[in-house]
């Protein structure tokens, strides 16, 4: 039996871009969707076999049965943040999922309209296996991810009113409580920042259905995530890691500034596989980036062997539309760059 680290690597496979912080281009009526690779349906109908009676997910399944023999989890019972990555990968994988999503949408709204006002949490539950890795509040910002993705979209004008009054409620939360700094880096985790990123994304998605956000928060999220960019490693890490590189000719033209904020949005909306705790490799793609920020021709020169490493890269390119406007001083009416995105490999000098 599989473990519920699966659902991380269909969420990815199967739509990534969903996690998005800017507007989207929609395709035209004659563009035929991509085809539901192999993997990404064994692995959708294999959650929603283990989906719990209660309509959640936890870290080896929803079912005690679906747990595998012998294993030592690190916590048991179903929780909020499993079951919302779990409904965003099957949200991606097809509406013949929709009875599992709603049924996950249950589980969350009782949870999210049961917690207090004041707080970020939105469930008592502590000490899970996700939580461990991503922060106490992961099941806020997963759930405020997911409520953005079904905002009216959902089966009945009744389940679409709870959905937006929880997405409300969990924005509130969110805003209330970021750090000065910007971030959501609270009481650590096995990597808060990744939990910060999931928080912002789902504010931007949030304001991109209409919800209310408040625009001096956003701002301090995009410029926590600059710095963090340009700030050096911490003492012991390997520097480049993760991370995208840029090939570019400037023409002369100072993209500095502008750069910082594109990278910064690219890493936003750059969900890493869950392979990449044990895998390497890395991604090569050429992208074109117009006057006005528009972001075509998104093209992959040099795969990674995992197809989830470069289906990320392409979703983080892409959900990143549009960027800034060139500099001014730039002469031409577009740039195409080179951009490799590293797992778990260190750039070469």
């Amino acid at each position: 039996m599989r473990s519920l680290a699966v659902v991380m690597s269909v969420a990815v496979v199967a739509g990534a871009a969903v996690w998005a912080q800017t507007p989207r281009t929609t395709p035209g009526p004659n563009t035929a969707p991509a085809p539901m690779s192999t993997a990404v349906d064994k692995g959708a109908r294999w959650l929603a076999s283990v989906q719990g009676a209660d309509g959640g997910w936890g870290q080896d399944g929803g079912e005690p049965s679906s747990a595998r023999p012998g294993e030592r989890l690190e916590s048991s019972g179903n929780d909020v943040a499993n079951t919302a990555v779990a409904a965003l990968a099957l949200l991606q994988a097809g509406r013949q999922y929709q009875p599992q999503v709603e049924r996950a949408l249950a589980f969350i709204l009782q949870r999210v309209e049961a917690s207090p006002v004041d707080g970020l949490a939105i469930t008592d539950r502590q000490g899970t296996q996700i939580q461990r890795k991503l922060g106490p509040c992961i099941d806020t910002f997963l759930s405020a991810m997911l409520l953005s993705q079904i905002d009216g979209r959902a089966s009945t004008a009744a389940l679409n009113a709870r959905v937006r009054k929880g997405l409300q409620k969990t924005v509130a939360k969110i805003e209330k409580h970021q750090q000065s700094d910007g971030s959501w880096n609270i009481a650590g985790g096995w990597a808060p920042v990744l939990g910060t990123s999931m928080a912002s994304r789902s504010l931007f998605e949030a304001r991109n259905k209409g919800v209310a956000v408040d625009a001096a928060v956003l701002k301090r999220a995009e410029n926590y995530t600059v710095s963090a960019l340009s700030a050096p490693p911490p003492l012991g890490a390997t520097p480049g890691q993760f991370g995208p590189s840029w090939d570019f000719d400037p023409k002369g033209a100072d993209f500095g500034e502008w750069l910082r904020h594109f990278q910064a949005q690219v890493r936003r909306n750059w969900l890493i596989p869950y392979a990449a705790m044990i895998l390497h490799g890395h991604v090569v793609l050429r992208v074109t980036i117009h006057r006005d920020g528009a972001i075509t021709d998104v093209t992959v020169l040099q795969p990674a062997e995992l197809e989830a490493f470069t289906k990320a890269s392409v979703n983080a390119l892409q959900a990143s539309a549009p960027a800034a406007p060139l500099p001014q001083e730039y002469p031409d009416e577009k740039v195409v760059m080179a951009v490799t995105f590293y797992y778990n490999e260190k750039p070469p000098k």
